[in-house]
């Protein structure tokens, strides 16, 4: 279980597998217990949410066994579904939150609270439009600067 749990800290602490364990881990890929977690920080570090879920769900009594692991699977799977909700909202200026949900794998309530949190800490740049249902992404500054550049300019004249 030693390596198992010291696999979910690196897995949590967003740190690098080191050689030593990456070398102990291939030695390891047939115990019950390891396993699970090894793929699981496969799915992490590729930031594949619905193989994280899918892990978790087939191998929840090895997963979940552990209390401390547990405590942390909750945290984990925001860090996923953070980073990929980045990236599927990145080439968007409105998204229906349906959409991200479905993508996600997760309800429309859980999308809208991971949406208001990532617009708290600033990592979305946006508007929640709790009423339509759609995320509003703010563009980004040269694109508004651009936009306001003849304004400026007609006012200078």
């Amino acid at each position: 279980l030693s390596l198992s749990l010291s696999l979910f800290l690196s897995l949590s602490l967003s740190l690098s597998l080191s050689v030593s364990v990456s070398v102990t881990l291939s030695s390891f890929q047939h115990d019950d217990e390891v396993r699970p977690m090894a793929e699981l920080l496969v799915a992490y570090e590729k930031n594949d949410v619905l193989r994280c879920e899918r892990i978790i769900t087939e191998h929840k009594k090895v997963i979940m066994c552990d209390d401390f692991i547990k405590s942390y699977i909750a945290s984990m799977l925001y860090t996923v579904r953070g980073q990929v909700l980045l990236k599927l909202v990145e080439p968007y200026s409105r998204i229906l939150v349906a959409s991200l949900a479905k993508l996600l794998n997760i309800t429309e309530e859980e999308v809208e609270d991971l949406i208001v949190a990532m617009i708290l800490d600033s990592k979305i740049q946006g508007k929640l439009d709790q009423v339509n249902h759609v995320l509003l992404i703010d563009p980004p500054l040269y694109e508004r600067l651009a936009r306001e550049r003849p304004r400026w300019v007609a006012s200078l004249t």
